[in-house]
């Protein structure tokens, strides 16, 4: 894959020669990924080698933050432990979503295992390959991920001259690109069904993204601006909706993107109620008259995705933009603010 970074939660890297990094427990490996979702830092593909040992970070996490000593004993058991897990895992693979809108891969490398399937529709069961992850879990990686390939040995059985069945080969590695009743596996590219396991095959879906400029976690300024309507009723519905929304348990955990929309909500909703922008007024009309120039400046430096205009930039960021009005206006190749006063 090009350019990877692993997170070898298994240790199984060392002899490798790739870049690594070897995170201690959960909190290490969730800063890990928000720090390379503000920089990628050359980085193409990230690699989590694996998913259960993620997931057990993430169980061993919860139990630490409930105080209990088992995932089954969280909330009093019955299974909320794993619902919790399961909703955890969501809410990080959203943060994986961000990774991939700046061009980067994410890889889940997982081990099988061998379950009997009981179909209520059929008399008798029957054995399949299954992934080493929790079922809540699984299924949230199975919904959201948008390739799944099954690898093994290719193994063909024959009966031998002796009338016994023998099984021969085991040595050629092939992957399998769509479900059956032996394996889970899924693509939204139109693979083949069985392909040999060699990087060629898949080549051309990960050496044809682009990074793409995303938007980054909510700023200091936007949480505080948020934070003042909470205890607002109406605000406080739509901050609650916003919250489920993007699976977040703290309006920290928003991205500027959603954070904005937060507020425009809010201000909709209880207009004259939100801060006005930390700028002046002669420079939100300069900023105004040349706003198809602005934001197509903003969206090349990576500050503003296409669909965003640059009344959604965080206060620091417009307070940059009016201290150094004609530094910007030269970059952005508009008409400088003259001798007006730019903060």
């Amino acid at each position: 894959m090009p350019c990877p970074l692993f997170f070898d939660l298994e240790r199984g890297t060392r002899e490798l020669d790739v870049d690594r990094i070897t995170p201690s427990d959960w909190r290490e490996i969730e800063a890990a990924v928000k720090e390379l979702i503000a920089d990628p830092q050359g980085y193409r593909t990230i690699v989590f080698d694996t998913v259960a040992e993620l997931e057990r970070r993430m169980a061993e996490h919860i139990c630490k933050t409930e105080g209990v000593g088992s995932i089954e004993k969280v909330g009093g058991g019955y299974g909320k432990g794993y619902t919790a897990l399961a909703e955890m895992f969501w809410r990080f693979m959203d943060l994986c979503v961000q990774l991939i809108q700046r061009g980067v891969h994410v890889i889940f490398l997982g081990h099988s295992r061998v379950t009997k399937i009981s179909p209520p529709d059929q008399t008798d069961g029957y054995d399949r390959y299954d992934l080493q992850l929790e079922k809540k879990t699984q299924a949230v990686l199975m919904r959201r991920a948008s390739l799944i390939l099954f690898c093994n040995f290719r193994v063909q059985v024959v009966e031998g001259t002796d009338g016994k069945v023998k099984a021969v080969g085991g040595r050629e590695r092939v992957m399998y690109a769509t479900h059956s009743a032996a394996y889970d596996a899924k693509n939204r590219y139109g693979l083949p069904d069985e392909m040999p396991m060699e990087y060629d095959q898949i080549r051309h879906i990960f050496e044809r993204v682009e990074p793409r400029p995303v938007s980054g976690p909510a700023t200091a300024d936007q949480v505080a601006r948020i934070t003042e309507f909470a205890a607002t009723p109406v605000a406080g519905s739509l901050i609650d909706e916003a919250l489920t929304t993007a699976r977040a348990v703290g309006v920290d955990e928003l991205t500027s993107e959603q954070a904005a929309d937060l507020l425009a909500a809010i201000q909709a909703a209880l207009p004259g109620t939100v801060p006005s922008l930390p700028v002046p007024a002669n420079v939100a009309a300069w900023l105004d008259a040349n706003a198809a120039a602005v934001s197509a400046y903003l969206v090349k430096l990576g500050w503003l995705s296409a669909d965003q205009s640059w009344r959604d930039l965080p206060a620091d960021r417009l307070r940059t933009i009016a201290e150094r009005a004609d530094a910007f206006a030269a970059q952005a190749g508009i008409p400088a603010l003259g001798n007006q006063e730019a903060a």
